[in-house]
């Protein structure tokens, strides 16, 4: 099997994303790093580890709504020589023109191996009502 090789955590992600618009499965699991162990949280969903489980996920998301427009915001990133790590909130577009369900909390991990950069978890969470981060909060370390 071909595999792409993706030069950055950048481009993974917009594989990643570009993927979810399409609900592409081939393109979705492309994505992921070829360890026994990765892992995908959905909002909501249970823990899905390895390959069958995580593929198995986003073919039921996929199946339910073949076509997903994500926007991407607060992004903060960390990056080592062979790890990067994303924090961000995802608002989701239905293809039918709905109102967005709610942003979702989003943290990726990705690991650099022979074949380049590629995802190996994804915890998605829906944001809670109230950013949280956001307005006056206090950030005081003890």
């Amino acid at each position: 099997m071909d595999t792409l090789r993706y030069a950055s955590p950048d481009d993974v992600e917009t594989a990643f994303y570009e993927a979810l618009e399409k609900g592409d499965l081939e393109a979705m699991m492309a994505l992921w790093a070829e360890d026994d162990e990765i892992l995908c949280i959905h909002p909501g969903g249970q823990r899905l580890s390895g390959h069958g489980q995580v593929r198995h996920g986003w073919q039921e998301i996929f199946s339910v709504m073949p076509s997903l427009s994500a926007q991407v915001g607060d992004r903060q990133s960390w990056q080592s020589a062979l790890t990067a790590v994303r924090s961000l909130t995802e608002t989701y577009y239905p293809a039918d023109g709905q109102e967005p369900p709610g942003d979702v909390v989003v943290t990726h991990i990705y690991v650099r191996g022979a074949d380049g950069w590629r995802l190996l978890a994804r915890h998605a969470s829906m944001a809670p009502e109230e950013d949280i981060l956001a307005g006056d909060t206090p950030r005081t370390l003890h």
